[in-house]
C-alpha cells in the first residue's frame, strides 16, 4: 500500500508538471482585461482554420515548455480567428475583422500581434516563428523599447539588403528595399520614394513604375504577369 501511495504521488506530480507547461489561451475580451489587471503585455495569435503554418506554430512553438514559461511570465496569450470570431474589442474600440487586418498590419497568417497592457498596439510579426527565434529574437525585441519604433521583420530583411548593398547598389536592390517598405512596414510613402530612385532609362524602370501604380490603386493596378515574374526574381534573389 505504501508503494502504491508513493507511485500515486509521483504520477500526480508528473501530471501537474505537464499541465503547468500548457499555455493558457484567452478569448480577446477576457485576455485584454486580464492583461490590464496583471500589467502584462498581450500576445494575440491571429489565425484561420485553413492556415497550415498556424497549426505548426501551435505544436512546434507554443507547446514548448520554455516558450510557455517565457510567455506566462510577461504576456497574456489571446487567440483570434478573424474569419469566425466577428468583431474584436481592444482598448474600448469595437473593431471589425476587415478593420482588424488594416489597423494591425495583418498581411498573412499566422500573424502574431503584440499589445501593451492597456491595449496599445506595438506591432505584428507575420509568418511562422520557430521556437529558438521566438525565444532569442522575438520576445527580447518586443520587451525592448525598440519594438515601438522598429519593425522586427523589416530589420531582418533590411540587414540582408544592406549587406548586399556593400557589393554595389543596383535598381533591383532599390526595388527590393521598396518591397520591404511596402509589404512589411506598410509605409507607402517610403516605398514610392524609393521606387522613384529608379530612372526611366533603367532596365527595371517598368517594374518600379508598375509598383508605383499598384500602390496608388491596389485594386486596379496589379502588375501584369511579366512584371510579376521580374518582381518574383528580385524577391528570390534578395529576400529569401
Amino acid at each position: 500500500m505504501r508503494s502504491f501511495s508513493r507511485l500515486f504521488i509521483v504520477v500526480s506530480f508528473l501530471s501537474l508538471s505537464v499541465l503547468a507547461q500548457e499555455l493558457k489561451w484567452y478569448k480577446p475580451a477576457e485576455g485584454f482585461a486580464l492583461a490590464g489587471k496583471e500589467n502584462k503585455m498581450v500576445l494575440l495569435d491571429a489565425y484561420t482554420d485553413w492556415c497550415v503554418w498556424c497549426k505548426v506554430m501551435d505544436t512546434a512553438t507554443y507547446a514548448k515548455s520554455n516558450v510557455v514559461e517565457a510567455l506566462n511570465s510577461d504576456f497574456v496569450a489571446v487567440k483570434y480567428n478573424p474569419e469566425k470570431d466577428g468583431n474584436i474589442e481592444i482598448a474600448g474600440l469595437s473593431i471589425t475583422p476587415e478593420e482588424f487586418g488594416k489597423k494591425f498590419n495583418i498581411s498573412g497568417y499566422p500573424a502574431t500581434a503584440f499589445f501593451t497592457s492597456t491595449g496599445e498596439f506595438i506591432q505584428t510579426i507575420t509568418g511562422y516563428i520557430e521556437q529558438d527565434e521566438f525565444l532569442t529574437g522575438v520576445i527580447p525585441f518586443i520587451k525592448s523599447g525598440d519594438a515601438h519604433t522598429k519593425n522586427y521583420r523589416s530589420m531582418q530583411y533590411l540587414a540582408k539588403l544592406d549587406e548586399a548593398a556593400k557589393q554595389g547598389v543596383t535598381s533591383e536592390l532599390v526595388i527590393a528595399y521598396a518591397i520591404i517598405y511596402l509589404e512589411v512596414e506598410g509605409d507607402t510613402e517610403k516605398a514610392i520614394a524609393k521606387l522613384s530612385e529608379v530612372l526611366p532609362d533603367d532596365p527595371n524602370y517598368d517594374v518600379a513604375d508598375a509598383l508605383k501604380k499598384y500602390v496608388a490603386d491596389p485594386m486596379n493596378g496589379r502588375p501584369e504577369e511579366a512584371i510579376n515574374n521580374k518582381i518574383k526574381a528580385i524577391v528570390e534573389k534578395y529576400l529569401q
